[in-house]
């Protein structure tokens, strides 16, 4: 199903769009594919942030995946809190052109195997002491430095390492206190459930974080890990440099 939305959606026509898509699930009555356009749309009320969410809630079982194109960061993030209150977040893909969209939609564009329900298979490489973690769209490197850890994260992580770094790094600290150093010049902003789970993990193992140094080249992902510090409890010993 494809959807192109323009203007700032203050929620009247929710209900009769939303309509229209579940009669269309209810005409193919099997799993379907969500495209939606939305790099015309200005802004989007909370009322309609909230109908999307209750309605890809309830409707998760008949879609496979929900992609969209836009290139608003305030939208983007209001797409990934309501995938992640939906429990959707495995299904969501963002594109940052048109023309990717409507390349995805044309089947020519490579899959995404969270969006496909593709099985993601996580690779493991030592290289002395520095371990990498890749899920094929995004990888870790961790190394141990004396009493740092340094962690250069590359591409966009959608929580499919999660596990197998916080294990590494958990083992890493079980030593006492260290410094955590993180080069994200060339992360992308990473999604609502990873940003959860890192706020997690930093407050859980905050007594043995000495200090916590980020470098970062997006603004946007500086201040993620700026609230996600805060959150954590680090306080000044987090500090975050970039542009």
């Amino acid at each position: 199903m494809m959807l192109r939305a323009t203007g700032h959606d203050r929620g009247e026509l929710a209900a009769p769009v939303l309509e229209e898509l579940d009669a269309e699930m209810a005409r193919f009555r099997r799993p379907l594919r969500l495209f939606v356009d939305a790099t015309a749309v200005r802004a989007v009320s909370l009322r309609t942030q909230l109908l999307w969410t209750r309605w890809l809630d309830s409707r998760r079982s008949f879609l496979s995946s929900l992609e969209v194109a836009t290139q608003d960061g305030a939208l983007e993030l209001g797409l990934e809190i309501a995938a992640h209150r939906a429990h959707m977040t495995d299904r969501l893909v963002i594109h940052r052109t048109v023309a990717g969209l409507l390349a995805s939609l044309g089947g020519t564009s490579a899959r995404c195997p969270a969006a496909s329900g593709d099985r993601v298979v996580v690779s493991r490489r030592r290289s002395g002491s520095e371990l990498a973690l890749s899920d094929g769209r995004c990888t870790y490197r961790i190394e141990e430095e004396r009493q740092a850890v340094r962690v250069t994260i590359d591409g966009l992580d959608r929580g499919a390492l999660g596990g197998d770094a916080f294990a590494a790094l958990g083992g890493l600290l079980d030593d006492g206190h260290k410094h955590l150093a993180f080069d994200l010049r060339r992360a992308d902003p990473p999604a609502a459930v990873v940003t959860d789970l890192w706020t997690g993990w930093l407050s859980s193992r905050r007594t043995s974080i000495a200090s916590m140094n980020v470098l970062c080249a997006s603004p946007r992902v500086g201040l993620t890990v700026s609230i996600a510090a805060f959150r954590a409890g680090l306080g000044p010993r987090s500090v975050v440099a970039g542009p």
